[in-house]
C-alpha cells in the first residue's frame, strides 16, 4: 500500500512570487503562503497561529503566478517534498509543497470574501 501525500492549504502570499527558468527552458516559481488558524485558549481569548509554507510550482502554473503578488489569497493543492542541498560544507534541507494546482481568489466589488477564481488557469499537470 502506498502512503498518502496530499496537501491542501489556503492562505495569503507573504511576498511576490519569484519566477525562474531552468537550464532546460522550463519556467518554475517559488512563493511562501501564510495560513492562519484561529482558536480560543483556555481563558476564552481568541488566539491566532500562523503557519508559513514554502511552495514550488512549474510550467503554466508558474506563468499564472506572474499575475499575482504579496497579499493575494490562494488555494494550493499538492504534495510534500524534502529538498536537500549542501552549503558551506553543511547539509541542509527543508520541507516544501510541490503544487499540482494553485487557484487565486479575487474579492468581488471590493469585499474581502475570496469569491472569484482567477481566469485562464491552466489544466492540472503532473510534475516530478
Amino acid at each position: 500500500m502506498s502512503d498518502l501525500n496530499n496537501v491542501t492549504l489556503t492562505g495569503r502570499l507573504v511576498r511576490d512570487p519569484e519566477l525562474r527558468r531552468a537550464d532546460s527552458g522550463n519556467l518554475w516559481g517559488v512563493f511562501t503562503l501564510a495560513s492562519n488558524y484561529h482558536y480560543k485558549d483556555k481563558a476564552g481569548e481568541l488566539q491566532e497561529d500562523v503557519a508559513f509554507a514554502d511552495c514550488k510550482t512549474f510550467g503554466r502554473w508558474a506563468e499564472a503566478m506572474a499575475k499575482h503578488g504579496k497579499g493575494d489569497m490562494a488555494l494550493v493543492v499538492g504534495r510534500l517534498k524534502t529538498e536537500s542541498w549542501e552549503k558551506d560544507g553543511r547539509k541542509q534541507s527543508k520541507l516544501l509543497v510541490i503544487c499540482d494546482s494553485v487557484r487565486f481568489f479575487v474579492p468581488q466589488n471590493g469585499s474581502s470574501n475570496p469569491a472569484k477564481a482567477a481566469e485562464n488557469e491552466p489544466a492540472q499537470e503532473e510534475w516530478n
